[in-house]
């Protein structure tokens, strides 16, 4: 369920690492309870920070919020992420009910 990680990795982490800049670069003194929710979240932002730059660089500083919804990346990987755990649950979750 980290579908973004080819492109936070590449175009990301790469470019960035070791700044302040890299959610996937711990700090010093880090807990790693403190390292793993940041790294998380801060990299699924920064990846729907970047596709929403491809997106206005590519259609225009005016494109309206739903074109960028619909041809973000980060939104496949929510539905795909969804359609997964939707799945999951009704094969096991509703089946387990039943007995």
């Amino acid at each position: 369920m980290y579908s973004h990680f080819l492109d936070e990795h590449i175009k990301g982490h790469h470019k960035s690492v070791a700044t302040l800049e890299d959610p996937a670069t711990a700090r010093l003194g880090e807990t790693i309870y403190e390292f793993i929710p940041r790294s998380v979240f801060g990299s699924h932002i920064k990846v729907w920070e970047r596709e929403c730059q491809r997106i206005r660089k590519e259609m225009g500083e005016d494109t309206p919020f739903i074109l960028i919804l619909f041809n973000n990346k980060m939104s496949m990987y929510f539905v795909i992420h969804a359609t997964i755990l939707a799945t999951i649950y009704f094969f096991l979750g509703v089946a387990s009910l039943k007995y």
